[in-house]
């Protein structure tokens, strides 16, 4: 038994269109609010949060953090490779970059909205 890397990694567009997600938000959450589950436990965020968290997760996407790591895609012009985690034993990775994507997929927020996958 060791250390494992635990990690996240997800590709999409170079270039997030905030603005489509907000629209399928005010779209598809009739409610106004956002209902997630995270570790078996429901949340909810508004708009404003929802788009708060967008903005910060474009500028995350854009310019990384000291645990991710990001490349252009090989196979698809005009995306890119994100990959953030560290090596751990058995806990989940702490990490902003790894906070964020975790939060992303979280979220549930569809494929067709940014196209990350």
């Amino acid at each position: 038994m060791g250390a494992d890397l635990i990690g996240i990694m997800l590709t999409g567009p170079t270039k997030l269109d905030v603005d489509e997600a907000l629209a399928w938000f005010d779209t598809e959450q009739t409610s106004g609010r956002l209902v997630y589950e995270v570790d078996e436990e429901e949340c909810e965020m508004d708009r404003e949060e929802f788009e708060s968290f967008l903005r910060e997760f474009a500028y995350f996407w854009k310019k990384g953090s000291r645990d991710s790591v990001t490349r252009s895609s090989p196979y698809n012009d005009g995306h890119q490779i994100i990959f953030a985690g560290e090596l751990s034993w058995g806990d989940e990775p702490e990490g902003y970059g790894y906070q964020m994507l975790k939060k992303f997929i979280d979220l549930g927020i569809p494929d067709k909205v940014l196209q990350i996958k």
